[in-house]
């Protein structure tokens, strides 16, 4: 009896800090609630919110945190709307400020997006094309519907946005790589290419009226009429060589690996070269070395021929020989389709 009598007090003791526990809790999560309310309504507290533009930016902080939401999503809706009617009134500051209490709440991919939309007209294209990649972040790897694009389609504006700051950035081949990028995503709106201030720089590039030609399915006839034609990748300490012939008979050739060739077929379609090889040729040492070795083969005194049935496929995406000179080459070719390795 004394020990349960004992044991009385410390139970008292027990629930008296569980209850203090529970009060401090409760008026730590109400206090964090008012304090979160406070900074939304605020509007003399803006600096702070430009102060976090920082770590918003921040790509890799973004993604590890963008699931924890510090209010509704309905909030933050709300206010990344008056944002974008902010921007389309042309306030550019106050949509800024705007966005980021909205990503304050929730960091969702939509916001993002049409932050980065805002950083642009602000001349911010480093952070716009941050902005835009963190959105593409958050849209793949959330499960969340709330923090994804509304529309999927948005995914293709989106690139073709980052490629605008990329060429207001004067950073010409990622925007072309981008504008290429967005197209293969299903962007559709291809004149427009031709009259957005955006890509005036894009534009001035020699690449671009045969770039756009291709976008557009013109001259790509032109392209695509490779029959006796030599297509060369160039690499710094190698090369591959394509041969195209009648009858979509195709041969491949390596600069490094000279004994070896591969034939097939080759068809193409919207400027994209499909080649399937089917057969391998390959002239193989048997003898003694004579020297002469390189960092790809060695020279014997004897060889002998082995073919062999393969199942290889590649493709050349032609907009690659036109964005590409420096690692493609187009000439005219005389060589036989025949192999004589021997």
């Amino acid at each position: 009896m004394i020990k349960k009598i004992a044991i009385i007090p410390l139970i008292l003791i027990s629930i008296t800090l569980s209850l203090t526990f529970c009060n401090q809790k409760a008026n730590n999560s109400e206090q964090e609630q008012n304090e979160h309310n406070q900074i939304i309504d605020n509007k003399n507290d803006d600096d702070r919110f430009l102060q976090m533009k920082e770590i918003y930016l921040n790509s890799s902080y973004v993604t590890k945190n963008y699931q924890f939401k510090k209010g509704s999503d309905e909030d933050a809706v709300k206010i990344r709307n008056e944002a974008i009617k902010a921007h389309e009134e042309k306030d550019y500051k106050k949509a800024e400020i705007l966005f980021l209490k909205s990503l304050y709440i929730v960091l969702s991919a939509e916001t993002f997006y049409y932050y980065g939309n805002t950083l642009i007209n602000l001349k911010e294209y480093i952070n716009a094309i941050n902005a835009y990649f963190t959105a593409e972040q958050i849209n793949s790897q959330s499960n969340d519907n709330e923090l994804k694009f509304d529309n999927q389609k948005k995914i293709s504006l989106l690139t073709y946005n980052m490629a605008c700051a990329y060429s207001l950035k004067g950073d010409i081949d990622s925007a072309f790589d981008k504008l290429k990028e967005a197209v293969d995503k299903g962007y559709t709106s291809i004149n427009y290419m031709e009259k957005d201030t955006d890509l005036e720089n894009v534009r001035n590039d020699k690449r671009w009226k045969m770039f756009y030609s291709i976008l557009k399915n013109e001259n790509i006839s032109a392209l695509e009429n490779i029959v006796n034609k030599k297509v060369s990748m160039l690499e710094p300490s190698s090369s591959t060589d394509y041969f195209f012939y009648e009858e979509n008979k195709v041969k491949r050739k390596t600069y490094c690996d000279p004994f070896t060739v591969l034939r097939g077929n080759w068809d193409v379609s919207d400027g994209i070269i499909t080649l399937h090889f089917d057969q391998k040729y390959q002239k193989i040492g048997v003898g003694e070395s004579t020297g002469g070795c390189s960092a790809c083969s060695c020279n014997y005194d004897q060889y002998e021929e082995k073919n062999t049935e393969i199942d290889i496929n590649e493709k050349i995406d032609l907009r690659n020989l036109v964005l590409d000179p420096d690692w493609w080459e187009i000439t005219e070719s005389n060589e036989s389709f025949n192999i004589n390795l021997l």
